[in-house]
């Protein structure tokens, strides 16, 4: 296993070419293509298949949330190198795409050139898109049109505005009128765009071909940040039927939790609910296990996402209105990172074992493995 976590684009593609390469000395029915995004920018979304044509497919996704993609990239080297050795390849065919945003990796963003955020971009229809009201009073919190100055300064009036929230008992909805999605400000937070983004559209057909072409699908789709802190969360669609409890039992791994508001968090646009909404209309008759793996970084306390609001306010205002100085931006990338990313060595082996139990149990319900 390599020992550290890449921190930039380029890096972890090399290494994941690198992969690609073991892989087709090691397995016979390799197939490897780069789907360009951008050549003037070098960026390009990597798919790996393996063993094309089999009744189970499993999909393995990273990088939806480009910045999320860096310890993601991570976690992808360890499923190559422990987990994919013991699959049932005589059954089962592999899709590994890495990432789904090669922009938000390159360029440390959740959101992709458009600021689009992808994972708010999966609509069934794009008719009578919802108003998030809620975000629009809000805007003002969220999105304040000058550059950064000044982290100390910032800080301070950022969390003078939270206390103002907190004290008229507004901060429940301040969250829920951030993580749903909204659709109404391109240069805001959680944007959903206006229209399917290129990177969506592939992903979209990805999806109708596993669907057509199989009687399983498997799809793991790789996130961080949201939850407890170094804490390995499953994430199961709101469409998905069984219980989160029940599921916990059946592959011995805890936490699991539903994306609806009372366990995790509900959203509009939603990758997972996309592909089980496809599947229910038109491929009835194919099995599907969907789930997005969520790595907690910072915490799930008040505070802990207080702060990761932070970072996500002033990021998406230096982005769009710059900063006093590079060492200011630098900071404030750092910062961000640090929101989607452990730091700590403890941190990255506790969230990797975690992740081996999960999948394992995950691969033995629906037998992979």
């Amino acid at each position: 296993m390599k020992e550290k976590v890449l921190i930039d684009y380029e890096s972890a593609q090399k290494r994941f070419r690198e992969h690609v390469e073991t892989m087709k000395q090691k397995f016979s029915d390799v197939f490897f293509e780069s789907i360009v995004i951008d050549t003037e920018d070098n960026l390009y979304i990597d798919v790996v298949k393996i063993s094309k044509d089999k009744p189970n497919t499993l999909v393995f996704t990273i990088g939806e949330h480009g910045v999320e993609g860096i310890f993601g990239s991570y976690i992808m080297e360890v499923f190559i190198e422990e987990i994919l050795p013991i699959l049932n390849l005589k059954d089962t065919s592999v899709i590994l795409v890495h990432p789904i945003n090669p922009y938000g990796m390159k360029y440390l963003e959740r959101t992709n050139k458009n600021n689009v955020d992808l994972n708010r971009n999966f609509l069934n229809s794009w008719d009578n898109i919802f108003r998030n009201d809620a975000y629009l009073a809000l805007k003002d919190f969220f999105e304040r049109s000058e550059g950064v100055q000044s982290l100390s300064i910032e800080r301070i009036r950022y969390y003078k505005d939270v206390l103002k929230i907190l004290l008229k008992g507004l901060a429940k909805q301040v969250k829920n009128a951030l993580l749903v999605g909204q659709y109404e400000s391109p240069k805001g937070l959680y944007y959903g765009g206006r229209g399917y983004e290129k990177e969506t559209i592939f992903m979209m057909r990805l999806f109708e071909e596993a669907l057509k072409s199989s009687k399983h699908v498997v799809h793991i789709d790789i996130h961080t940040g949201y939850g407890p802190k170094d804490t390995m969360s499953v994430v199961n669609s709101n469409l998905f039927e069984e219980d989160s409890k029940t599921f916990e039992r059946e592959i011995d791994y805890s936490p699991v939790v539903k994306s609806e508001n009372n366990e995790f968090y509900a959203m509009s646009g939603d990758m997972i609910n996309y592909l089980y909404t496809l599947k229910n209309e038109k491929y009835k008759e194919t099995k599907l296990y969907s789930a997005s793996f969520e790595f907690g970084i910072l915490g799930n306390s008040t505070l802990n996402e207080a702060e990761a609001l932070f970072r996500a306010v002033v990021n998406n205002r230096l982005r769009f209105y710059g900063s006093k100085n590079e060492k200011i931006r630098k900071s404030v990338k750092k910062l961000y990172l640090e929101a989607f990313c452990p730091t700590s060595e403890i941190s990255v082996q506790k969230m990797q074992t975690q992740f081996k139990k999960a999948i394992f149990g995950i691969f033995k319900r629906e037998g992979l493995i």
